[in-house]
């Protein structure tokens, strides 16, 4: 994936399926970059997005009556990330607030 002079280009999947857990293991293989962390978690969708999605998806479960506490879980966690990071960071940024509240170093 080299473009004129053996620069790099960006490579991207929508939904990996079947055939894209291989494919994206050929890329680490490569050296692409293939999560925000590579990036420094510099923004590609945004936390408050995220959130917003999650509150969208927990709302409709809940008046669907379908038990989805996860799911719940999940948004209520975003929303406090978003407030608390910032909502324009990425949303995989949540990783380091895991980490540290695991005890990890983030």
């Amino acid at each position: 994936m080299s473009g004129a002079g053996g620069a790099r280009g960006t490579v991207a999947f929508i939904g990996l399926g079947y055939m894209g857990g291989p494919m994206a293991a050929n890329l680490v293989e490569a050296g692409h970059p293939t999560s925000p962390a590579d990036r420094d978690y510099r923004p590609g969708f945004a936390a408050g997005l995220m959130a917003k999605d999650l509150k969208l998806a927990a709302n409709a479960v809940e008046a669907g009556g379908v038990h989805a506490e996860l799911g719940v879980r999940a948004a209520e966690l975003y929303s406090e990330y978003a407030e608390r990071a910032g909502a324009a960071e990425d949303f995989s940024g949540i990783v380091r607030t895991i980490r540290e509240q695991s005890g990890e170093r983030a």
